[in-house]
């Protein structure tokens, strides 16, 4: 199968899954492709700690980081695309917002500390991986976008404890799942609740914008 011309890489499953629906994207083995090996898309684990696995040899020519994102921006809400890194003319003529997404290595998780983040860094949302990806994608040669949907606002809090029930590609570890329930029912079940259906609502989105990038971009 020849290299492809635009590889995708998500964190996690739902973003995944996602995507590649919305491409039409057949599986195979550890990712998933189309028809002709021109697209791949391969889940590198939050914070990136998968992307060892990715074989990027020969290089692909675009680079596309897709993904969820917390909002920092009060104007944004859940289901919102903000684009960052990409060509000029794709920014130009992308139909959803454009503007600084920050790169972080923990959760910002409350509303003071979105606040805090926004007032220092002007930028529109937070995320985990692109501080990994993007020098990775400049040593291997290829252009770089990322794109990011909101699953939760900037007047929403998210339990940390949260990401402790999943593993580093977002799948419940029932056990740890089953232990929080039993310890904080109350606590746990809204909050997991509200992140699963708008988690689900961003996804969607994601997959919609990722499938126009790629229209634009596939020669």
């Amino acid at each position: 199968m020849p290299a492809p011309q635009i590889l995708i890489l998500t964190a996690v499953q739902i973003e995944a899954k996602a995507v590649a629906k919305s491409l039409r994207l057949t599986r195979r083995g550890e990712g998933w492709t189309d028809a002709n090996g021109a697209i791949n898309l391969r889940m590198i684990g939050i914070c990136g700690k998968r992307l060892s696995s990715v074989d990027s040899s020969p290089a692909p020519k675009y680079v596309i980081l897709a993904g969820l994102a917390g909002a920092l921006d009060p104007s944004l809400r859940v289901g919102d695309v903000v684009l960052d890194d990409g060509p000029a003319d794709l920014r130009t003529a992308f139909p959803g917002k454009y503007g600084k997404i920050h790169s972080t290595t923990k959760i910002v998780a409350t509303v003071q500390e979105k606040a805090e983040l926004f007032d220092r860094t002007g930028a529109l949302a937070v995320e985990m991986e692109a501080h990994i990806i993007r020098p990775w994608v400049a040593k291997i040669g290829a252009q770089f976008i990322s794109i990011r949907a909101i699953s939760d606002s900037a007047s929403q809090s998210l339990d940390p404890r949260l990401l402790r029930i999943v593993d580093d590609l977002g799948r419940a570890r029932l056990l740890r799942l089953a232990l929080e329930l039993l310890k904080r029912p109350i606590s746990v079940l809204p909050g997991l609740f509200r992140l699963a259906i708008d988690s689900q609502r961003a996804a969607r989105e994601l997959g919609k914008a990722v499938a126009y990038i790629v229209s634009q971009v596939k020669g």
